[in-house]
């Protein structure tokens, strides 16, 4: 399923996160930002999320990550879950980064990460990506 939002202007963003689901934000094929985690090997099987207890709550309130940053013409945003952000940001890593969903329709996509995954480069589990896509108006 493909959405367009297009904007005129650079978009402040800011962002508060907690857990493994994450956001990243991409400029010209690079990541200039990936929040909470910021590495592949950050993920585990007990991530820190939010509690209905107050009490485990405020333990868990330390861990919160608030970014704030400025979206730029192209600039990409995945927010996207555990197994797939730890896959992205093995390839960003690896210097091996691929916008699946650049170039790929929804079905394609699917099948791509089945692939990845019988393959053992991606943890079997949920997958859940959403691509934004940062264009600006054009004056016609």
């Amino acid at each position: 399923m493909r959405y367009s939002l297009k904007v005129d202007f650079f978009l402040d963003s800011h962002a508060i996160a907690l857990g493994d689901a994450c956001l990243l934000h991409c400029r010209n094929g690079a990541l200039i930002k990936s929040l909470p985690l910021t590495n592949s090997t950050s993920f585990n099987s007990a991530p820190i999320l939010v509690a209905s207890d107050p009490g485990i709550y405020k333990s868990n309130e330390q861990s919160l990550v608030i970014e704030s940053g400025t979206c730029e013409n192209n600039d990409v945003l995945f927010l996207v879950s555990d197994a797939a952000a730890a896959w992205y940001l093995e390839r960003f890593e690896q210097n091996n980064f691929a916008d699946v969903f650049q170039t790929h329709d929804g079905q394609a996509a699917t099948e791509f990460f089945e692939n990845e995954r019988e393959a053992g480069r991606i943890r079997n589990d949920d997958i859940a990506v959403m691509r934004l896509e940062i264009q600006q108006r054009s004056s016609s």
